[in-house]
């Protein structure tokens, strides 16, 4: 029996190709031996091989020998067992360890194991398994293992001759990080097997979803006073900010901008920077310091700007990125079990970004801190309130340059004087600051200014005066002050005449009221201050000398006034009494009199005395005659229209009338307005030229009612009473003639109106007949002068007459060659206020040729107008009208010269 084992064979042994040469090739017997030797020259042999098949590569041949002996030619027969067997596993190369990394929404990695190719010199490989040997990568412990098959698969481009094949291994459960072994083991068909291991490291290299808040506001905050954002750099670059700019910062960590960033299998850091290209505000920053001292030329790490622009765990804002959008990245990197950042195959971290904008805000409000309450006395006050300071403004960012008070920009005030008095400078002024950032946002504070007030002003009443010439001012003195300065002084007096005095034309009594109206009360009384008169002698000088009223011991001309009240009184008064307050005797009352300081008095009255002896006449204002009243108005038929009125000319009883309006202006250079005035005013009512009725202010006729032909009789008596008002309403409401007095300042106007005894007030200009009339004014002082103003004045009839034509008239030449046209011819009616229309002369001119009134030389009015064969066509012609007055108008028409017959032509011809 012979053994052989597959190892001695060549990649394939065939049931053939065990011969007995290639037995011996191998160095086994093949042959039968003869003396030690498989040859022999007496020895023939041959076999024959039944192969009995144990498995794939494994076989037993059974060879028959025949021998043959040569020599004596004896057969033998001999049973050769020959055994191939396989006893060597499949061969394959083993996989390099592997690292692979986790599933992407999981913690552990299905790992689809490496298939790889096998061969074996005998037999068929009949299984593949892998066993994977899960561990802890922190104890090392044995967690789990698991069984993964395979399949054997041909592959491109195989040589089916070539005893290989594909090993396909499938993939193993999802395994957790850390390194797990792993053991291939192929057996082939005889049983013979084959195992190699290798390490399957499972590393987390997913990177960490990245999650944002895609727009993020992020409000500045305050000044950071350890930054170099805000003061000069070295050689002022950058350059401070400037008064109305700071330096607010804010810090924002890069968690702020996580929106859920994870990752599967563990923690996450995150960090943060800015986004290239940089903003101006960003590339401005201090470039060497990040540090005080800013302007210093040695460098600091960070600098502001590198600060800036540097990734970490938290990202600056700054002021002058405020109003913008700013892009950031949010790096999430993935962190092993050790919290150190996992680094990818390539060398580099696992991460994952995303990208934020951020806009940058303002929010907080400036500060405004006010100056404090001030109190000051109104004679100290300062109107302007400059000199009580102005609010401290702050902001974390920037003012607004818009708003500037007292050179403080972002600062705005008010001033609220609800509980102030301007005129008198007391009370309570609020003023409100309001500071204003340059980001729309505002703050205020208020600060409280108490004005007190106090009275202190000292009085000289005026003297009493006998005026003998008068300058027309009406002005005798006035009262005098001294100290004042936040009082407001009001002075006023009213006048009572007496006309009766035995030592002069008129007095005068003229009580002042003097009021300071930051103090006066309406329902408070004035304190009386008596008029001294020390002197029994009437006009005595020393009663003439108005009093002072100031404190005890002011010096002159100021020192306060110390006489008898009355020279019958038993002893002085000082008048200081009325500015320190007290009380004092009233000698001719027998009474105490009690006032109150100057400090808290409500007003003073003091009577003056101004005694007029006036021997001037007043100033009157008189025209000179003759004044013409123009009358354009329509004639009224309800005035002037009796039986007994008559007016020659026109032959009407209705007289033509007009508003006259009859005024006269005077004034007394002592008296000023108070001064009477009366009218005697003459008329001609009948147009003969005599002004035979008299109308007096003093004795008026009566309403509706003037008295005709009383001129001659003595004081303008008798007379015939004559009616002038035709209207139809009550006798109480007929117009009778009276007189309007009104005063302005120191003048005083009269005039001749109109009034009913309905409505005595209700003045209307009277309507008074055409002709020449006269009034006489008489104007009397207070003292008896009198001055007259006498003029006459004409009220005459100063309207045209309306005159209107036909529209154009059509006329045929005559055999003449000649044709005449009347006025008439175009006349279509001509009318006048006053004259009657029969009474009205009309006349006609050709247009153009003339001016004024047509008349013929010898005066008459040109009553007709001719055109011969040279005015052929339209000829243009005036037709006037003239009243008795001499007004005149025209209007103006056409006719159409005609020459039907060819009269022109023919004569023409010949």
């Amino acid at each position: 029996m012979m053994t052989l084992t597959s190892r001695h064979f060549p990649a394939v042994v065939f049931h053939s190709q065990v011969t007995p040469d290639y037995l011996e090739s191998i160095g086994l017997q093949g042959y039968p031996h003869v003396f030690g030797s498989p040859d022999g020259c007496s020895i023939g042999w041959t076999y024959e091989d039944g192969v009995i098949e144990v498995c794939d590569g494994t076989f037993k041949i059974v060879r028959e020998w025949k021998i043959i002996d040569w020599c004596d030619g004896g057969v033998n027969h001999y049973d050769q067992v020959i055994k191939v067997l396989d006893e060597e596993g499949p061969t394959f190369d083993c996989p390099a360890n592997i690292t692979v990394s986790t599933d992407p929404f999981t913690c552990c990695s299905t790992v689809d194991l490496p298939d790889f190719i096998a061969t074996d010199n005998c037999s068929r490989i009949k299984a593949v398994t892998a066993m994977v040997t899960v561990t802890d990568p922190q104890t090392g412990q044995v967690l789990n293992m698991y069984n993964v098959g395979g399949s054997m698969s041909s592959f491109p481009g195989n040589n089916l001759w070539e005893p290989d094949t594909m090993v396909n291994v499938g993939s193993t459960p999802c395994l957790p990080i850390g390194t797990h072994l792993v053991s291939y083991t192929l057996e082939d068909d005889c049983g013979n097997t084959s195992t190699c291991t290798f390490r399957v490291i499972v590393r987390d290299y997913t990177p960490p979803v990245a999650a944002c808040d895609e727009y993020t506001v992020v409000g500045i905050g305050v000044d950071d006073p350890f930054d170099c954002y805000g003061p000069a750099g070295f050689l002022d670059v950058p350059p401070a900010l400037d008064a109305c700019n700071f330096a607010g910062v804010t810090w924002v960590k890069a968690t702020t901008f996580d929106d859920g960033s994870y990752d599967n299998c563990g923690d996450v850091r995150f960090s943060i920077r800015r986004m290239a290209p940089y903003s101006d505000c960003i590339t401005g920053l201090n470039p060497i310091r990040g540090f005080p001292d800013c302007a210093s030329p040695f460098p600091t790490f960070p600098s502001e700007f590198e600060r800036a622009i540097t990734e970490g765990d938290s990202i600056k804002f700054y002021c002058c990125e405020v109003g913008t959008e700013q892009t950031v990245i949010l790096t999430v990197y993935q962190l092993d079990a050790n919290g150190n950042i996992v680094v990818g195959p390539s060398g580099e971290p696992v991460r994952n970004e995303c990208m934020i904008t951020v806009s940058v805000q303002d929010k907080i409000k400036p500060v405004c801190q006010s100056p404090a309450n001030v109190t000051v006395s109104c004679e100290n006050f300062d109107p302007s309130l400059w000199a009580y300071g102005k609010a401290a403004v702050y902001d974390n960012c920037c003012l607004d340059t818009a708003q500037v008070y007292q050179g403080q920009c972002g600062l705005s005030h008010t001033a609220n004087y609800n509980f102030f008095d301007t005129l008198c400078s007391k009370g309570t002024i609020t003023r409100t600051f309001r500071a204003f950032d340059c980001h729309g946002q505002s703050s205020q504070c208020t600060q409280r200014i108490f004005v007190n007030y106090e009275q202190d002003y000292w009085l000289k009443f005026p003297n009493d005066v006998i005026v003998t010439v008068c300058d027309g001012t009406g002005n005798y003195g006035e009262p005098e002050f001294n100290g004042e300065d936040c009082e407001l002084l009001g002075v006023s007096f009213e006048d009572e005449i007496f006309t009766v005095v035995p030592d002069a034309c008129y007095k005068i009594e003229r009580t002042w009221t003097v009021i300071n109206w930051c103090t006066y009360s309406p329902n408070q009384p004035c304190v009386e201050v008596p008029n001294p008169n020390p002197n029994a002698t009437s006009n005595n000088p020393a009663n003439l000398v108005g009093p002072t009223i100031s404190p005890l011991g002011t010096p002159q001309p100021w020192q306060p006034t110390n006489v008898r009240v009355n020279p019958t009184d038993p002893q002085t008064l000082n008048y200081s009494v009325f500015y320190h307050g007290g009380t004092y005797t009233n000698y001719a009352t027998n009474q105490q009199v009690t006032v109150p300081s100057i400090a808290n008095n409500n007003c003073f009255k003091y009577k003056q005395i101004i005694k007029i002896i006036d021997g001037q006449k007043p100033v009157v204002q008189c025209p000179a005659s003759p004044v013409e009243i123009c009358d354009l108005t329509a004639n009224d038929p309800q005035f002037w229209n009796e039986s007994y009125w008559y007016d020659s000319q026109t032959g009407s009883h209705d007289l033509c009338e007009a508003p006259t309006d009859l005024c006269i202006t005077a004034t007394d250079l002592c008296s000023g307005s108070n001064v009477n005035i009366r009218y005697i005013l003459f008329l001609d009512l009948n147009g003969d030229g005599v002004m035979e009725t008299v109308v007096s202010s003093s004795n008026p006729p009566g309403y509706n009612n003037v008295q005709f032909g009383n001129a001659q009789n003595p004081n303008f008596t008798g007379g015939t009473p004559s009616a002038f008002d035709e209207r139809p309403v009550p006798s109480n409401q007929k117009y009778g003639f009276t007189i309007q007095n009104t005063v302005s300042g120191n003048d005083k106007t009269a005039c001749v109106r109109w009034n009913t005894i309905q409505q005595p007030n209700n003045y209307v200009v009277p309507q008074l007949p055409y002709g020449t009339h006269k009034i006489k004014w008489v104007i009397t002082d207070g003292c008896g002068n009198e001055e007259i103003c006498e003029y006459t004045f004409v009220v005459k009839d100063c309207k045209k007459p309306t005159v209107v034509c036909i529209n154009g008239l059509s006329v045929n030449i005559m055999p003449t060659q000649m044709i005449a046209l009347w006025d008439t011819d175009f006349l279509q009616y001509t009318e006048d206020n006053c004259t009657p229309s029969n009474l009205l002369k009309t006349a006609i001119r050709k247009s153009g040729t003339g001016t004024g009134f047509p008349l013929n030389p010898d005066g008459t009015p040109q009553k007709s107008v001719t055109f011969d064969c040279s005015e052929l066509g339209t000829q243009f012609v005036e037709l006037w009208s003239i009243d008795l007055a001499g007004n005149a108008d025209y209007c103006e028409t056409y006719v159409i010269v005609q020459d039907n017959m060819g009269i022109c032509g023919t004569n023409l011809a010949t």
